[in-house]
């Protein structure tokens, strides 16, 4: 974890531009939000027994991650409008605060703490071989009328708001659950789900994981939790102590959004991530690397070299898997392989027990 926090950041680029509310009440969204993340529950934490020789070293992992969420809450004394982030440059632009015309955030989290929130599952399939591999999962609030609340989590609009860490939970709930129906399959099947830098600093999200782990440790080795370039990159040392302590539990990291490559994948290895992921657009026309532009069949084979399974999502066509699949790529993700399906609670119920 040392070596990893050690790794060049980017410069912070500048959000988008946002509408400037009349008057800032950007306290009274957050305090909203805060009390609705309080009434979602993953439920209670099944009763403990006395661990045994074989589980001890797995159980002081597990303590180490409460420890971290312990300590990232102590730190976390900061006020509402100062970045999330302790090594955060003082000099990089902040958004403007969130304002009466963000009621769709508002929205948003009272859909996540009603329940209203419909799970899909996104394929993820071999090129050559036409099989499924994995699945993504996703989380679409709905509001009261049935209807979808688009959710961007890459949106800045949603970082510092507690939006995150509540979406991010959610997904958790829906992956363990989706998991644990797929254990009854012969295959190797993960589940991938995102997660934001910010739920690394949210003693809750951490909270939450563990009380998943503690209820099906199978979960972390079925389990895929993925991280935007943008975020990875601006990882402090607490966020890598949290990887490093989910990592000694048996999760695995995916590196999502990737746009360039200057970075150390070596370090990001050792870290426990072992998927890469990038969209077709990116790949086929070459993505930007100190070097120069690298080449779709050079980025397949560094992947390959430093262990990673390389993902390429938007694969909409035949056209577009023969180009990608020419390029030494293994899985796929998009149109091709099928939509997103809706899952339920009743589904997942039925499957675990069948």
């Amino acid at each position: 974890a040392a070596a990893a926090a050690s790794k060049p950041k980017k410069a912070a680029a500048a959000p988008p531009p946002l509408q400037q509310p009349a008057e800032n009440d950007l306290e009274a969204v957050q305090g909203m939000i805060k009390r609705l993340a309080s009434e979602v529950s993953l439920g209670d934490a099944p009763k403990e027994s006395e661990p045994t020789e074989a589980e001890s070293a797995m159980r002081a992992s597990l303590e180490a991650l409460h420890t971290t969420a312990d300590t990232m809450r102590a730190a976390t004394t900061r006020s509402p409008l100062t970045g999330l982030r302790r090594d955060r440059d003082p000099s990089a632009p902040m958004p403007p605060p969130i304002g009466p015309g963000h009621a769709r955030l508002s929205s948003i989290a009272a859909a996540i703490a009603a329940g209203r929130v419909e799970a899909k599952l996104e394929p993820i399939g071999g090129l050559a071989d036409h099989q499924l591999h994995h699945y993504q999962v996703t989380v679409d609030p709905r509001d009261e009328k049935g209807l979808e609340l688009e959710v961007d989590t890459q949106d800045r609009q949603f970082a510092k708001t507690g939006l995150l860490p509540m979406i991010d939970s959610t997904r958790l709930k829906w992956a363990s659950q989706i998991s644990r129906s797929l254990a009854t399959d012969k295959g190797e099947h993960c589940v991938f789900s995102e997660v934001s830098a910010e739920s690394l600093a949210a003693d809750r999200f951490l909270d939450d994981l563990a009380k998943v782990y503690r209820k099906r440790e199978a979960l972390a080795s079925e389990l895929v939790l993925t991280f935007s370039l943008h975020d990875v990159c601006g990882f402090g040392a607490l966020e890598w102590s949290a990887l490093t302590d989910m990592r000694d539990l048996g999760f695995r990291f995916g590196l999502d959004y990737v746009t360039d490559l200057d970075y150390e994948f070596t370090a990001l290895k050792a870290a426990g991530f072992g998927f890469v992921k990038l969209q077709a657009s990116d790949f086929l026309q070459g993505v930007t690397a100190p070097g120069g532009a690298v080449a779709g069949v050079d980025i397949a084979r560094q992947m390959h070299g430093h262990g990673f399974s390389l993902i390429v999502g938007g694969i909409t066509d035949e056209a577009v898997r023969a180009a990608v699949i020419k390029c030494g790529v293994p899985l796929g993700q998009g149109e091709l392989f099928g939509p997103p399906v809706a899952v339920t609670e009743e589904k997942l119920s039925g499957s675990a027990a069948a």
